[in-house]
């Protein structure tokens, strides 16, 4: 599990830094070659305060179960709540795939989190143009 920690990758930052990056926590995670068989979930939760969290996971049930008997593999953020519930998950063919989807979303803001968990992806191209824009100073 990836933590829900990792620095942010500025705009700036090149595809190969990006990639060098994912390269680096594949390793860190002493990743076995996947087989054909294996799926990969990325998966948002909803804290009982309404925050959200993300992460990865080749065994979805098995993972929240670990989440909710704050297991010593539980991610630590998650064990600050008395409760959460699953409000989105994606299917992938490798955990590379996976590991790459879980930080985009975690880039996202908030609302664009939500515009995903709610499937108003409508409004998804919108708010990726209104965070841009406050990142170049303009005004929404």
């Amino acid at each position: 599990m990836i933590s829900g920690h990792l620095a942010v990758l500025k705009s700036s930052t090149s595809a190969s830094s990006e990639q060098a990056k994912l390269a680096e926590i594949l390793r860190s995670r002493s990743i076995e070659p996947e087989s054909r068989d294996n799926m990969y979930f990325v998966y948002i939760l909803r804290t009982s305060s309404n925050t959200l969290y993300i992460g990865q996971t080749n065994n979805l049930k098995r993972r929240l179960e670990e989440h909710k008997n704050h297991k010593s593999k539980s991610a630590k953020y998650i064990r600050y709540f008395p409760f959460f519930s699953l409000v989105y998950s994606e299917k992938y063919q490798s955990r590379k795939e996976a590991i790459q989807r879980e930080l985009r979303l975690k880039k996202w803001s908030k609302a664009k989190k939500e515009a995903l968990i709610n499937d108003i992806k409508a409004t998804l191209p919108s708010l990726s143009r209104e965070k841009e824009a406050l990142v170049r100073g303009d005004s929404v």
